[in-house]
């Protein structure tokens, strides 16, 4: 899959979500986790966005949770953009310092991580992808059945 990095370990973060609540990364532990680092103003966010829902809910009860990580400075532009109810598959948080971006090394936006059920990085891509094609959809079911 063109685009695809290898890292090691993920680090762990704690950020507020959308609804209100707290996600973790070490609380999914035992789960696929596709951390996507984007914001309202990237045009190739908004992009890719209607194809990460589509995956979100292709992978739904599989043991596949994502999260979406805003470099957004409040939550109103983010409101204006996202169905806070649309999936609870994919939680949608805010990092307005882009203080994990940094951490994690992020360069541009869109860029996305795919954290294994042991907590160690098995992807990395930058730029928007097409994550409900039959390909995408292929590479994350084998991920989570392999139980990585």
């Amino acid at each position: 899959l063109s685009g695809m990095q290898m890292t090691g370990d993920a680090q762990d973060f704690e950020l507020r979500t959308l609804d209100g609540g707290q996600v973790r990364l070490s609380a999914l532990r035992g789960e696929v986790v596709f951390v996507n680092f984007w914001a309202t103003w990237c045009p190739p966010c908004l992009e890719e966005w209607p194809a990460m829902e589509r995956l979100a809910q292709r992978m739904s009860g599989k043991g596949f949770r994502m999260v979406a990580v805003s470099q957004d400075d409040d939550w109103e532009s983010i409101r204006e953009f996202v169905d806070p109810g649309a999936s609870t598959e994919l939680l949608v948080a805010l990092d307005p310092k882009g203080r994990l971006a940094k951490l994690y090394g992020t360069e541009k936006l869109p860029e996305t991580y795919v954290i294994g059920r042991s907590g160690r990085v098995l992807a990395r891509w930058v730029n928007a992808q097409p994550w409900d094609s039959p390909q995408m959809i292929e590479w994350f079911e084998k991920a989570v059945s392999s139980g990585l």
